[in-house]
């Protein structure tokens, strides 16, 4: 929890308007833990005036569209909104459908560089645009090149990064 509220703190000194959370609560007691790290998190989001992003799973907790949904109405859209990590959608599902269940609680979209997944991305910017999503694209580069040879992989990191949002744009 210290390290979330942390991480608010420092989005709101930069001008950052939601923080991804990504719960990882399992067991039949997942919702409940999960409404609980949230609930003591909201306060500290409200003060610092940044949404918590809570992030799709792949499986199990928050891997359904409806599911992630209801989640964040539970806590009547106050300081908490989805990022929707397109990585985690189910290769049988659409993406256009995960938006069009979660419309205005898309508070975020993330990619992944090495995404193998395709997007039909005229369909997908076309339901973004009828939500009214104007916020922006995330690229998560965790894990792309090992820490100590960050520097020498960095060009090529950014232009997978780059050719990836060619992609989308």
């Amino acid at each position: 929890i210290d390290i979330v509220e942390r991480q608010l703190e420092c989005a709101a000194c930069l001008g950052v308007d939601t923080v991804t959370l990504k719960l990882q609560a399992e067991g039949e007691d997942a919702w409940h833990n999960a409404r609980e790290l949230v609930k003591l998190l909201r306060g500290t989001a409200e003060h610092h005036r940044v949404f918590l992003g809570v992030e799709n799973s792949s499986g199990g907790l928050l891997s359904r569209p409806d599911q992630l949904r209801d989640f964040i109405d539970s806590f009547w859209g106050q300081w908490v909104g989805a990022c929707l990590d397109m990585q985690r959608v189910p290769a049988s599902e659409q993406l256009e459908d995960w938006i069009h269940i979660l419309r205005a609680q898309v508070r975020r979209i993330q990619l992944s560089p090495g995404n193998q997944r395709e997007f039909e991305w005229p369909s997908v910017r076309r339901e973004l645009r009828e939500i009214g999503y104007a916020g922006w694209v995330n690229l998560n580069a965790t894990g792309l090149f090992p820490p100590d040879a960050a520097l020498e992989n960095a060009p090529t990191a950014l232009r997978d990064c780059a050719a990836m949002l060619e992609a989308v744009s």
